[in-house]
């Protein structure tokens, strides 16, 4: 792979056999480290057809690759996609607006529109991997496409703590090539703006 630049998306299936999860989990994180491509990897729990797509956005470099992805999924099997972004269940109404002006810019910055067969919807939950998981539950997805999560994993954990969680329906977790220069700059902001 490192002589051919050509590679957009490594694609993989998450293992059955727990034997085999730990040893593709080494491997899935050193292909991750080495920020050579994007990654994806399918946990697959009986898909059989791609009809109606789920992607949580939370704005990040992984989120947008999820959008992206998730529009060429949907045009080349005439699915429909949903959109959401999770708020905190107590989220005011004014900040409810804000939010979904927020997602409306981050899906048309991405895509360039937004797509006749898309819709864009908040929802309001606790947490986002138990609002993302009632929502792929109640509304019978047949695919949840998700941006990894951005800080620093947990060893086993390549994704995140939240995707972990939302493996319960058939999910796509991508992450969106970076060089580990740009990795930890973009750490250094994150923590900054915490701070402030």
């Amino acid at each position: 792979m490192r002589g051919d630049n050509n590679v957009r998306l490594m694609l993989f299936k998450w293992p059955v056999s727990e034997a085999k999860q730990a040893e593709f989990g080494k491997n899935l994180e050193m292909i991750i480290r080495s920020g050579l491509t994007n990654v994806g990897v399918l946990f697959d729990q009986g898909i059989d057809r791609v009809e109606e797509i789920l992607v949580p956005v939370g704005g990040g470099l992984h989120s947008k690759l999820a959008i992206s992805l998730a529009e060429m999924l949907a045009q080349a099997d005439h699915a429909n996609i949903d959109f959401i972004r999770v708020v905190d269940e107590d989220l005011d109404e004014d900040l409810y607006e804000d939010q979904m002006a927020f997602l409306q810019e981050v899906v048309m910055t991405e895509l360039g529109n937004i797509p006749g067969n898309a819709n864009l919807r908040i929802v309001r939950g606790k947490d986002p991997a138990s609002a993302v998981v009632g929502e792929a539950q109640e509304r019978d997805y047949d695919l949840v496409i998700v941006g990894s999560f951005e800080g620093q994993t947990q060893p086993g954990l390549p994704f995140g703590e939240v995707v972990d969680k939302i493996v319960r329906t058939s999910v796509l977790v991508l992450r969106q090539h970076q060089s580990p220069a740009a990795s930890w700059l973009r750490q250094q902001f994150k923590a900054r703006n915490k701070r402030s």
